[in-house]
């Protein structure tokens, strides 16, 4: 959908595979130079905001029962959080205040945390990445057992109808069966204890379009 990103994802893939793009043939206009700086700056925002996320699950008080969560409801070790990137979403309000701190600019804070859910009780924040690898937003979960109705929310931009959780350029070992499971938190184990390749179809059911993707990338 993004000619820029399309060839940045051109030039990563043809260095992983030794292959060299010839040069122009991407026509880059000063319009394109903006908006590559723009995406480069709320990328480096989505990847402070994952580690700020990550300290808050290990060190904030507010988040010990996330982290019992985890580890005593979902088995999860110290070693797997710190694979996955799981970390605690502390609402808009400390999420501005750190950003303004690190120095990030006001105009890309602000359209970088409007992406997020006004409804704070979804703070297990699971960290989505685009098909280079790098983090694009988060899956929010509601970990409170009496809470009723859908437990997750998702940032702007990400379908969970369309797109498979974890399965990017970067993780693909062609050859090495891709497990599907239904939910995020089990994919993201799996793969920490090296079972094998694991993707979240988001839900019970394995729409067209990620069957469509996993057809396109040759899956087993």
């Amino acid at each position: 959908r993004d000619a820029k990103e399309w060839i940045e994802a051109v030039k990563f893939l043809a260095e992983f595979a030794g292959v060299t793009v010839p040069p122009n043939s991407y026509n880059e206009t000063p319009e394109r130079r903006e908006q590559a700086k723009t995406r480069a700056k709320a990328r480096d925002v989505w990847q402070e905001l994952e580690s700020f996320f990550h300290y808050l699950l290990q060190h904030d008080a507010a988040a010990k029962d996330h982290l019992k969560y985890l580890k005593e409801e979902r088995g999860f070790s110290d070693d797997d959080i710190d694979f996955t990137g799981f970390g605690y979403y502390p609402g808009k309000e400390r999420c501005d205040a750190y950003l303004q701190r690190k120095g990030f600019e006001n105009t890309v804070i602000n359209s970088v945390l409007s992406s997020f859910t006004a409804d704070e009780r979804y703070n297990l924040a699971i960290p989505t990445g685009d098909q280079l690898g790098r983090t694009s937003g988060f899956i929010l979960r509601n970990i409170e057992p009496n809470d009723k109705g859908d437990r997750y929310r998702y940032t702007t931009g990400f379908e969970k109808s369309k797109q498979l959780f974890n399965h990017t350029n970067t993780n693909q070992k062609f050859g090495e069966p891709l497990i599907l499971v239904e939910g995020q938190i089990d994919a993201k184990l799996i793969e920490a204890r090296e079972i094998g390749r694991a993707a979240s179809i988001n839900g019970s059911d394995l729409s067209k379009h990620q069957a469509d993707s996993i057809i396109q990338a040759k899956e087993k």
